[in-house]
């Protein structure tokens, strides 16, 4: 019977290590599954692999909240990532940092970006000197907005595709990526 008990005992106890040390995700897992988060827009798995939020649309914005929880913010946000795809090129790892090499491939601003600001520009002017009453901040916006998604939607927006090092470190037990902009995603280096 003492036998059984030990054995019993050994079998438990060592169950018990299997499952309390199990291994943390690789880097490249870690990463994989961050850019799925963000092609989805899934902003509580992006919070999870991203250190201290710090996948950000704009870190000057006073409301960055509001903004992010608006409606029109999601509906842009999908649509600039819905294309984005990576390939993981490699990955260095130690105790407490990674580096996994990324070609990511997405949707160029630049030329969205030009395009809009041209016709804002154009609006902002004849509004300002015309002798009727201006737009509201709040009408900008949802123009600016309205006129962004429209061109997202458009076919054959042009794509590119940039190698990319991102950096993550052991935080609270888990890797997780640090400093990524989200112009990462968007334009990737100019």
């Amino acid at each position: 019977m003492k036998k059984v008990l030990s054995l019993v005992l050994a079998l438990s106890f060592i169950l018990t290590c299997f499952v309390g040390c199990s291994k943390r995700p690789s880097a490249e897992k870690v990463v994989s599954n961050a850019l799925d988060a963000v092609k989805s827009c899934n902003k509580e798995k992006i919070d999870l692999y991203f250190a201290d939020n710090e996948l950000v649309l704009n870190e000057d914005a006073e409301d960055t909240e509001e903004v992010e929880d608006s409606e029109k913010y999601q509906e842009a946000m999908k649509l600039i990532f819905k294309g984005l795809t990576y390939e993981i090129v490699s990955s260095e790892e130690s105790d407490t940092t990674a580096k996994v090499v990324t070609k990511i491939t997405n949707v160029s601003l630049t030329p969205i970006m030009s395009e809009l600001y041209g016709e804002i520009l154009t609006l902002a002017f004849a509004d300002a000197f015309s002798d009727e009453s201006s737009m509201s901040d709040e009408d900008y916006t949802d123009l600016i907005f309205n006129k962004l998604v429209e061109k997202l939607q458009k076919e054959g927006n042009i794509t590119k595709t940039t190698e990319v090092t991102i950096t993550l470190s052991l935080k609270d037990d888990d890797l997780q990526i640090l400093e990524v902009s989200l112009f990462l995603f968007l334009d990737n280096k100019t």
